[in-house]
């Protein structure tokens, strides 16, 4: 029997110089030294502020298994 499918996706960040991550209004930490998160899958808002830079926020639709990234330069 093979193993069951991983429920989660991961998300690789890639932010520069540096951005304080927040996935669907939950506050993750900064970006860097994080540079990767493990998520449910299913539809997902991330948003990374940087001072008073516009926030960059990216929509993803995270599959079970799926690794997808996320850059931006502010």
């Amino acid at each position: 029997m093979p193993p069951p499918a991983p429920a989660d996706g991961s998300v690789t960040l890639g932010i520069t110089p540096w951005g304080e991550i927040v996935v669907d209004g939950n506050s993750h930490g900064v970006s860097p030294p994080l540079t990767h998160l493990k998520l449910a899958a299913g539809v997902h808002t991330i948003e990374v502020r940087n001072g008073t830079a516009p926030p960059f926020v990216s929509r993803i639709d995270l599959q079970p298994g799926q690794a997808v990234e996320v850059k931006h330069r502010f």
